[in-house]
């Protein structure tokens, strides 16, 4: 039985448009300005830390009343929320496993450009990368890309809302990286059954619970992975 979503209000999908889009490229950039006015330099795993950490706090209370309405439908959402959950999170596996095996028949030395990243900073800062990637990320992008983005286009054009968000989601893992554009093409690309997966599961469940939940799962098993 599909429930109706959960979305943010009018004031907070227009906060959170704003904040996605602009918002988060700026935050960055205004921490590197702050850690150098106060004299000091983090490396660039413990940048990525408090980068993730302001953004979740930032999310976290722009999107208060948000959460407080989940926070009340939870208990009537939670059995079906997880199922969703299962069943998308499978039907991610199963896709992911796919594209990745025709990605890598088309460029059999495919590797992620991302998750070449992630790798490179988890190597020796484990600990704090997983803390972002597992705990920190799934939330406030679900927030964003989910419950901002899809939720502000669904009643409008529901086709719509899956392309936009699927596509921001796919493209913005990558915007930060240069080389073989090919190669940035394919990366992309591995981003859009996921994309589609977690907006499917807002859609389905109708809580936003069901997605972080699918993207904790993910990235839990990529940081495995890694180990």
């Amino acid at each position: 039985m599909r429930k109706n979503m959960i979305i943010p209000s009018r004031e907070e999908r227009i906060f959170g448009w704003i904040y996605a889009i602009i918002g988060v490229e700026i935050l960055p950039y205004l921490i590197n300005f702050l850690c150098s006015g106060l004299g000091f330099r983090l490396h660039g795993a413990y940048l990525n830390l408090v980068y993730f950490v302001l953004n979740f706090l930032i999310v976290a209370l722009a999107f208060r009343r948000f959460w407080a309405r989940t926070g009340k439908e939870i208990l009537n959402r939670t059995l079906w929320s997880l199922f969703i959950a299962v069943v998308l999170f499978s039907v991610y596996l199963l896709v992911s496993q796919l594209l990745g095996r025709l990605i890598l028949w088309l460029k059999p030395d495919f590797i992620n450009v991302n998750d070449q990243s992630v790798a490179a900073i988890a190597g020796n800062y484990y600990i704090p990368t997983l803390i972002c990637t597992v705990f920190l990320v799934p939330v406030t992008e679900e927030c964003l890309h989910r419950g901002v983005i899809f939720g502000s286009l669904f009643k409008r054009n529901p086709v719509l809302a899956y392309a936009v968000s699927t596509i921001i989601f796919s493209v913005i893992h990558i915007h930060w990286q240069v080389g073989d554009p090919a190669l940035i093409a394919l990366s992309i690309l591995q981003y859009i059954p996921a994309g589609l997966c977690l907006a499917a599961a807002y859609h389905l469940s109708g809580s936003i619970v069901a997605p972080i939940l699918i993207h904790m799962a993910v990235n839990a098993i990529g940081m495995i992975a890694l180990r």
